[in-house]
């Protein structure tokens, strides 16, 4: 429930109502109870697919203007539906909690628009709402799309992979000693 879904219906239901641009479609991915309430909320609406899980996010995403995210969830710290968006090039609305905004700042750069924390719902449907609204444009996307590809080069496996070798060899550097890691005839090697 902290994730989002029903505010997502419900921002998206009075987006679409207003005036301002061509129908959008609102693409729901995963399952749960949560989704459960989402489909309710969303009933009478043929603009809110429902689509489950789903194997190829990422073709999802690819297909698509933007990305959602707009969770309250106090525990979200890393969340892999952004690095996917994130590697697509795809600007993400989402709330600025855990390392959201880290994950989505390159620089002084968003990769789209970050929601304040908002406990109050009808506040946080508002400003979802909005973002929406300022999504429309054609060059906050491409904006938010050009930092999402810069944002996306942290996560790309080499990169990452290296860091972790990097972190490993200076903790092996630190606690072992002089002379000690891989091949360096540390302790456990035969000379």
């Amino acid at each position: 429930r902290q994730k989002g879904w029903r505010i997502a219906v419900e921002a998206f239901r009075r987006f679409a109502e207003g005036p301002g641009g061509p129908p959008a479609h609102l693409l729901m991915v995963g399952e749960g109870e949560a989704a459960e309430e989402a489909r309710q909320a969303a009933k009478g609406q043929d603009n809110i697919h429902f689509l489950g899980y789903q194997k190829t996010v990422n073709a999802i995403l690819r297909m698509s203007d933007c990305m959602l995210l707009p969770t309250r969830f106090e525990g979200e710290s890393y969340p892999l539906c952004l690095i996917q968006a994130l590697q697509e090039g795809l600007p993400s609305i989402a709330t600025d909690i855990g390392e959201i905004r880290v994950m989505m700042t390159q620089k002084d750069d968003i990769a789209g628009i970050l929601l304040d924390f908002e406990t109050g719902d009808d506040r946080f449907i508002a400003a979802l709402q909005q973002a929406m609204e300022a999504m429309r444009d054609p060059q906050t996307r491409r904006k938010g799309s050009e930092t999402a590809k810069l944002c996306a080069e942290r996560y790309d496996m080499r990169n990452l992979a290296r860091s972790y070798m990097d972190i490993y060899e200076r903790a092996i550097g630190r606690f072992a000693g002089p002379g000690t890691g891989p091949g360096r005839g540390g302790a456990g090697e035969s000379g």
